[in-house]
């Protein structure tokens, strides 16, 4: 008998411990699941010009300075290596009479859901430029090469 009741107190102990934990609750926490916004996939750069200005060059080979106040705000929140400023210099007919480009060395990195203003100078020759489409070249941290194009009258 008494070998009976324990082999009865052996399997009874085990399911009144259960039955107390599932009737009081459970007392741990579930594990929060936490969910990282997903990573843009490419940059968005918006650009502006302003204070444009023409004068005599002082470098050798170039008659004429173009200097104007670039401003970049990137909005999508991934960051971007500008590569070159391209100008197309453009007659009173709109004819492309003469290119020159501003280095990586001019222009600076900006950063994700960031700003950056800096003057630009670029040198020319043509005496008959009327308006100047810039365009501004980078790659984003995903490798996407990038353009944005604007026209400084």
């Amino acid at each position: 008998m008494w070998m009976r009741m324990s082999s009865i107190f052996r399997l009874a102990v085990p399911v009144l411990v259960a039955v107390t934990a599932a009737a009081c609750g459970s007392t741990t926490s579930p594990t929060p699941i936490v969910t990282q916004p997903p990573r843009p996939s490419k940059a968005n750069i918006v650009v502006t010009a302003a204070n444009a200005t023409v004068g005599g060059s002082p470098r050798g080979g170039f008659n004429y300075r173009l200097e104007f106040d670039l401003s970049a705000r990137e909005t999508a929140g991934l960051g971007a290596k500008f590569n070159f400023l391209r100008c197309d210099f453009r007659d009173r007919n709109g004819n492309n009479i003469e290119r020159q480009e501003a280095g990586s060395n001019q222009l600076n990195r900006i950063e994700a859901n960031a700003s950056l203003s800096q003057r630009i100078t670029v040198d020319f020759n043509d005496s008959r430029a009327d308006t100047v489409l810039v365009t501004l070249n980078a790659t984003d941290d995903n490798g996407n090469v990038l353009e944005v194009q604007f026209t400084i009258q």
